[in-house]
């Protein structure tokens, strides 16, 4: 009997050492998260000019940032891995037609609504620094805001490489808060699916909108 409540006794230390260091790894994780997303934020208000936000511009990023959240987190499309979303095609189609600074704020933002009422709020921190990514990737390859941009092969080229790039991030950030370099590059292809779904939706809605911006235009 004694040695039945030693041993478990001694499982429950065991078990109360674990949880603890668990949860001492995920408080550190989110802390470096959270300065990595500090400096970037730092570091992104310099490449951005250095007026602030007007008003118009923040109400449409705060507009765009409802867009952004809907596109994400009501389009359930299925794919052979899983469920794609629109966010990305909207993030990108915003910057070229409302404004980079707009476009990115709202890429941001409502990717993150997204992860916080989907239940994935541990994925917050890094969508921050993901779609920041992306979107910059997007904004310096491509000539947002010039007539005939959205269909031109610049345009394309940026949204391969800004796809690229969202996937990669997931994958490497997955392998580092699931501790598994296997789990990551398994979510892999289906990132890249997601990524290749948007850029078709951006293409599908580029042919009526240049078309829209010619004829607005003339």
């Amino acid at each position: 009997m004694l040695l039945h409540f030693v041993t478990v006794y001694l499982l429950c230390r065991k078990i109360i050492s674990l949880a603890y260091m668990s949860i001492n790894m995920y408080n550190i994780l989110i802390f470096r998260i959270y300065i990595l997303a500090k400096e970037v934020i730092d570091m992104s208000s310099l490449r951005f000019e250095a007026s602030r936000l007007s008003v118009r511009e923040l109400t449409l990023a705060a507009a765009m940032t409802a867009v952004v959240f809907l596109l994400t987190f009501v389009p359930k499309i299925p794919i052979p891995l899983g469920y794609a979303h629109l966010g990305d095609a909207g993030i990108f189609l915003i910057i070229c037609l409302v404004g980079k600074r707009e476009g990115i704020l709202a890429g941001c933002l409502g990717s993150m609504l997204a992860d916080f009422l989907g239940g994935f709020a541990l994925w917050m921190g890094p969508t921050l620094l993901i779609k920041w990514a992306m979107a910059m990737t997007f904004v310096n390859l491509s000539r947002e805001g010039e007539l005939g941009s959205l269909r031109s092969l610049r345009t394309y080229a940026a949204l391969i490489a800004a796809c690229l790039v969202m996937a990669v991030a997931y994958a490497l950030f997955g392998a580092l808060l699931y501790d598994s370099l296997a789990a990551g590059l398994a979510s892999l292809p289906g990132l890249l699916l997601e990524g290749a779904v948007n850029i078709l939706a951006f293409c599908a809605a580029a042919a009526p909108l240049s078309r829209h911006m010619g004829h607005s235009r003339q």
